[in-house]
């Protein structure tokens, strides 16, 4: 009996072990997968990458594309309300790196250290299986929430992983320049996600029940 309660807690360990490991992740999901917390940068990313479109700050040529200026952009963000958690933001932009291979702005990590993007290819063709945590990832640019001056913002752009500014009207007409949509983003781990993956969890559940009900056979079967 002893041999057989070392054996149970050493599986139990590993599964300590592993949840451990599960949370350890670069990126975790969190909200029942409508967000993405990357540990990396202490940050919580919408999962939906196109989130704006059809809402009424969508001021783009259709009323569902999801393009916006970078005020409406940023009033989107600072509106949404996910699962109860409110304070979301649009990414900032680490400057002065421009072009490509910007990687220490949020959204230059989450392209090129996250999901795995390679600079002058779109994120569709060329990612990891992080990619896969998120849905609606558009090849258009993104808008950041910083300023470049007084007319021109920073935008990222995951259709080739290049980092530049664009003027804050731009809406867009697609036969003058790119069209610009927004992603949200949230400081820190959000308030209601910041829980083990339900996997690990049932492992560890099953181990210390299985430890119970093997501990109780014994208990009984001395008094018998």
């Amino acid at each position: 009996m002893k041999n057989s309660k070392k054996q149970i807690m050493a599986a139990i360990g590993v599964l300590f072990m592993a949840a451990s490991t599960a949370s350890n992740a670069a990126l975790e999901l969190r909200l029942s997968g409508l967000a993405v917390y990357d540990t990396d940068l202490d940050i919580t990313w919408l999962a939906n990458a196109n989130a704006a479109a059809g809402t009424i700050f969508d001021d783009g040529l259709s009323p569902t594309d999801g393009f916006l200026s970078w005020d409406s952009a940023k009033a989107w963000a600072a509106n949404l309300d996910i699962s109860g958690v409110t304070g979301w933001r649009l990414p900032t932009t680490e400057i002065p790196c421009f072009i490509m291979n910007c990687d220490s702005s949020e959204m230059g990590h989450l392209f090129y250290n996250e999901i795995g993007g390679i600079a002058w290819t779109t994120v569709q063709f060329h990612h990891n299986s992080n990619y896969d945590l998120f849905r609606n990832i558009s090849y258009s640019e993104y808008w950041s929430g910083t300023e470049h001056d007084s007319v021109n913002a920073w935008v990222f752009a995951f259709g080739g992983g290049g980092q530049y500014w664009r003027d804050k009207d731009n809406v867009n007409d697609p036969l003058l320049s790119p069209a610009i949509t927004a992603w949200a983003v949230h400081d820190g781990d959000v308030p209601l996600g910041a829980v083990p993956e339900p996997a690990a969890y049932a492992m560890l559940l099953a181990g210390l029940l299985f430890f119970g009900f093997s501990s109780g056979r014994g208990l009984i079967n001395k008094r018998i």
